[in-house]
């Protein structure tokens, strides 16, 4: 009676954790940039190319936009619900990779979070913002956050982390869109999931 008990406590035990830490159903693996990521599990990943694809047969996006699109270097998009999903709102992580194109590369960590802290200031041109310094896997980079007002008023979060492969020269920007706090768990899971093949 009593094996009957444990074994009911450590099944709701299972259950209840694996529930509350977010299992992943999968992988994402890219070979051409040589990185993997946890996908939560249930959520759907959408490869740049269907995602351009999609964006060029519509005809209100202005060629700026998609031009823009193409140069960030997008790679994939993962998003709780399918891609262009008539939703109020996706959270979605969006993954870009680029290699550094400046000379000499940045070797040192310092260097490397200096080369950071510059594509952060890009991004954020006219705006505050902070930072925190951030290691993964091998990766060294910044984490930032910010928030804005969608046209119909709504407060969307995101953040960004910027990570980069001092071995490769190539840096990763990854940003997730949210609008609930439950979901920086997640993110912060997908996150510390990213590794080098």
């Amino acid at each position: 009676m009593l094996k009957k008990i444990s074994l009911v406590v450590f099944l709701f035990l299972w259950f209840v954790l694996t529930n509350a830490i977010g299992e992943t159903q999968e992988s994402y693996i890219n070979n051409e940039w040589g990185f993997r990521v946890s996908i939560p599990k249930g959520w759907y990943v959408t490869e740049a190319s269907t995602i351009l694809q999609s964006l060029e047969s519509q005809q209100n996006i202005s060629s700026e936009a998609l031009t823009a699109i193409k140069n960030s270097g997008l790679v994939i998009n993962i998003s709780e619900y399918p891609f262009a999903s008539k939703v109020g709102f996706n959270p979605n992580l969006n993954i870009s990779a680029k290699n550094i194109s400046i000379e000499p590369k940045p070797s040192s960590d310092k260097e490397i979070l200096n080369f950071a802290k510059q594509i952060l200031s890009s991004m954020f041109t006219g705006r505050e913002h902070g930072f925190q310094e951030v290691s993964i896997n091998g990766f060294v980079g910044i984490n930032s956050s910010y928030k804005y007002l969608t046209k119909d008023n709504v407060e969307i979060k995101n953040e960004i982390v910027i990570l980069i492969d001092k071995d490769k020269n190539n840096y990763f920007i990854a940003t997730f869109g949210y609008k609930d706090k439950e979901y920086i768990d997640i993110f912060k899971r997908c996150i510390e999931s990213f590794n080098k093949l």
